[in-house]
């Protein structure tokens, strides 16, 4: 489940991409029907102008994935899509010591208008519910904020568990750092840095480390 997240600057955007699209469709059709010697009237071509320029709308925001470094500077928000792999580091105790740091990988999928996690430990896997990526214009710090959800099998468990995590995006957008908790009473710290934006259909702890192992050099 993915929910759409925008900021009012964000949809004035959506709103001009559309009114683009309709009159670069309205002027295709206009000289198409002309040059077959059609004669339309002006509702006849807006009709379908606008139509079309909904479903073209519709795949551009929510299935072409933003990779590019370069889109960033034409949406106005970073790039945060691809494979990042780091250490988890948890107040957890076992015999009343800390767990060692857990090694942890995010496949983020970022559009326009939805970005998903999901996570990935060796024993663990967790899917976001809801994200939000924003930038504070008093000092351009860059904020990713998620809820995510993940089952709990193992030692006879059979339950939910909900958490959120806080991240800030620095060094030129290639590292993730920040803090989680969960509805578990366990919290922590997260880093993570960048392995590759060209990654698609990452679906578990043993793809993350085969794709990973795949582009390093």
């Amino acid at each position: 489940m993915s929910f759409i997240v925008l900021t009012f600057k964000e949809l004035k955007k959506v709103i001009y991409l559309f009114l683009l699209l309709v009159v670069l469709l309205f002027l295709l059709i206009k000289i198409t029907t002309e040059f077959f010697s059609y004669n339309l009237m002006v509702t006849q071509i807006l009709t379908p102008s606008i139509t079309f320029s909904f479903f073209i709308l519709g795949w551009l925001l929510k299935s072409f994935t933003l990779k590019h470094e370069f889109i960033s500077k034409i949406i106005g928000k970073p790039i945060i899509h691809g494979l990042w792999k780091g250490k988890l580091e948890s107040n957890y105790l076992v015999d009343g010591k800390r767990i060692a740091p857990i090694e942890i990988y995010f496949y983020i999928k970022q559009t326009f208008l939805t970005t998903t996690i999901k996570s990935f430990t060796i024993n663990q896997t967790s899917s976001s519910i809801i994200t939000a990526l924003s930038i504070d214009p008093s000092n351009d710090d860059k904020k990713f904020i998620y809820t995510y959800k993940f089952y709990r099998v193992k030692n006879s468990e059979n339950k939910v568990t909900f958490g959120s995590g806080d991240l800030k995006l620095i060094n030129n957008d290639k590292e993730l750092v920040g803090i989680y908790w969960t509805s578990a009473d366990t919290c922590g710290e997260i880093d993570l840095k960048l392995v590759n934006r060209k990654c698609e259909n990452i679906d578990s702890f043993e793809s993350a480390v085969f794709h990973h192992k795949k582009v390093s050099p």
